[in-house]
């Protein structure tokens, strides 16, 4: 009998999008994680939908991606998925060249190592569900080694505390649009959190109670990757721009989004993306006079991370601070060492100019 014979529903491609509800997850059409066309069995279908719906949202993105391309080049080669062999994958990692993005006119150039390395995590994933349902003999991507990368510092630019104060005293807090980018700085800044959990920040997860007199009883409750949840109490200057922007929002849905897109042209307006938290970011850091293109979200974790340990803090009261597993990790956003690897460099050539 044949797999499409096999009471097995046909998922959405490229080429056959959806129709009509199936006994399997859907996949949006219009997503990026839609199934290539060249996966024509059922089998091959069923084993893409357990490998996009296995990960988290933003992992699912870039997985997806990664394997859509790299069936692209099997296409290409004239080879089945499930005729690859580790020869075929190890070439192909080897000879990855980066794209560059919408808009961006850039010379050819190999591909990263990390990002060559996260191509060969989602290949392996993926193959790892075409073995389980019997789509592939083996996995041709677990033996094949991965590109070594070791990183002993960070390179994330970290932001200084005075272009945050910089910044934030250059936005207009009397327009809404304002209020709320100060809003989602101030979050950024005193919190040390990734953009992708104030992304995710709600309404109900802003505890405030103006009743209680114990601190602890205020918390922002952030929804960190890898399903993680942090409470920091609230005190300060940012309990108080939390306080006046909920009071600017007025009374609304607790599951609701904290922080939304203000366009007049949609209606209801839509949560803030990651995304749109860094155009944000770069629009303001620019109005301020910061034109350094390395900024982003990120710097504001890395600038509170170097600030906390230059002030004396101790290591792992700052990696509690932001989460962190292994404190090599946290060792990795100190953008002290730069410093004092820079004053070495000047030394030395002093030394021998000299």
């Amino acid at each position: 009998m044949d797999d499409n014979e096999a009471g097995q529903p046909a998922l959405p491609t490229a080429s056959h999008p959806a129709s009509g509800t199936t006994g399997l997850p859907t996949t949006n059409i219009h997503s990026n994680t839609v199934c290539p066309s060249q996966l024509t069995s059922a089998r091959e279908r069923l084993a893409w939908e357990e490998f996009i719906v296995g990960v988290g949202p933003l992992t699912r993105i870039v997985y997806a991606r990664a394997v859509q391309r790299f069936v692209r080049h099997l296409e290409s080669l004239g080879l089945a998925v499930a005729s690859a062999t580790p020869r075929h994958l190890a070439n192909y990692v080897e000879s990855l060249v980066a794209q560059p993005g919408h808009r961006q006119q850039r010379p050819t150039r190999c591909m990263a190592i990390r990002t060559r390395k996260q191509h060969l995590a989602a290949i392996r994933h993926f193959y790892h569900h075409l073995v389980q349902r019997h789509a592939a003999i083996i996995n041709p991507a677990a033996s094949v080694r991965s590109p070594r990368l070791i990183v002993e510092r960070g390179e994330t630019v970290a932001i200084r505390p005075e272009h945050i104060r910089q910044t934030l005293a250059t936005i207009d807090t009397t327009m809404l649009i304002g209020q709320r980018d100060h809003a989602i700085i101030t979050v950024l800044s005193f919190t040390a959190a990734r953009v992708g959990a104030v992304a995710k920040l709600t309404r109900g997860s802003v505890r405030l109670d103006g009743v209680s007199p114990r601190p602890r009883d205020e918390l922002l409750i952030l929804e960190e990757k890898n399903a993680k949840r942090r409470q920091l109490p609230l005190s300060g200057e940012l309990r108080e721009v939390l306080f006046r922007w909920l009071q600017r929002l007025g009374p609304g849905d607790p599951d609701g989004p904290l922080f939304t897109s203000l366009c007049p042209n949609r209606t209801p307006s839509r949560p803030l993306t990651s995304q749109d938290m860094l155009r944000m970011v770069r629009r303001r850091l620019c109005a301020a006079g910061f034109t350094d293109s390395n900024l982003s979200c990120h710097s504001f974790r890395a600038g509170a991370a170097t600030a906390l340990l230059d002030s004396g803090l101790e290591l792992t009261k700052v990696q509690d601070l932001l989460g962190h597993a292994d404190p090599r990790t946290t060792r990795m956003y100190d953008a002290r060492s730069r410093q004092v690897q820079s004053e070495t460099m000047d030394r030395l050539t002093r030394l021998f100019a000299g």
